[in-house]
């Protein structure tokens, strides 16, 4: 009889696996892992000591004058500002073709009141 015909009859499968041979593959593929991580650490490396090379030693001249916006956040703010006072208030667009502007908050009311009106049959 061979080894699998005993190990039948035993009531147990055969000893295939040798313990020697896994712990071989796991070690492998953890040192796999190290030597991975040690070699993208030193491309890592290597990347931003080339970056350091390549910046400019000297700061950036200031293109010369006309310079369009001395003051960008400022003249955004006064921009922002500019357009909600449009959105808050009353003025007329065209007055000459009748075009208004209305408040956002008042044309949300005068929306909500007819759309009221027309669900409760055009009766108002």
């Amino acid at each position: 009889m061979n080894k699998a015909a005993n190990a039948a009859a035993s009531g147990h499968e055969p000893e295939n696996l040798s313990i020697k041979r896994v712990c071989v593959i796991i070690g492998g593929v953890f040192g796999g892992l190290i030597a991975l991580s040690l070699i993208s650490l030193s491309i890592w490396q290597g990347l931003f000591e080339y970056a350091d090379n390549k910046s400019p030693a000297t700061p950036v001249a200031i293109p010369p004058a006309p310079r369009l916006q001395a003051r960008p956040l400022p003249d955004y703010r006064q921009y922002e500002a500019h357009k909600q006072q449009q959105l808050d208030t009353y003025a007329w667009d065209d007055r000459g073709q009748g075009v208004a502007r209305i408040p956002v908050s008042a044309a949300m009311q005068v929306l909500a009141r007819d759309a009221q009106g027309a669900a409760n049959g055009g009766t108002e």
